[in-house]
């Protein structure tokens, strides 16, 4: 997608810059030839919330792999119930993107693309410290993180 294929979309929906959905969702990678972009555009914010979203199932919920077992236990109950406030949040609005892209009615998704992103920019602040926090695990010596024998 071209910023002068945006341009119309931006002022019909009141969209941020295509610079600015581009940076968060990568909207440049669309197909120029595309023929339905609304649709294509809630599609990539979509995207983005779904992978959010599992980096913090990963703690929340952790599987049972050294990663995210490590990183979940560096988590108080406190931080983690912070996180799922988060969580929520982000859930409800990966399932209206799902239940309007079913809809793929064209004004809907705009709207939702809009009032999408400003959230997801007032979440992104927490979003960053979460991760940050993650990387930080692994600079950290963790009890028991050197006794962690055979697991075969």
């Amino acid at each position: 997608m071209r910023p002068e294929q945006f341009t119309p979309l931006q002022s019909r929906f009141k969209l941020p810059s295509f610079e600015e959905l581009d940076r968060h969702y990568d909207i440049g990678s669309i197909d120029d030839d595309c023929k339905r972009l609304v649709l294509d555009i809630a599609q990539k914010v979509h995207d983005r919330f779904d992978y959010v979203l599992k980096i913090l199932e990963e703690v929340l919920q952790p599987e049972t792999s050294v990663a995210t077992m490590q990183e979940s236990a560096a988590f108080s109950e406190e931080e983690r119930a912070e996180m799922f406030l988060l969580y929520r949040k982000l859930m409800y609005l990966f399932r209206e993107a799902q239940a309007l892209e079913l809809e793929a009615d064209e004004q809907k998704l705009g709207t939702f693309i809009s009032s999408a992103h400003k959230e997801y920019i007032s979440m992104l602040p927490q979003l960053i410290s979460t991760i940050k926090h993650l990387q930080r695990v692994w600079k950290t010596e963790q009890s028991g993180s050197s006794e962690l024998g055979y697991f075969g």
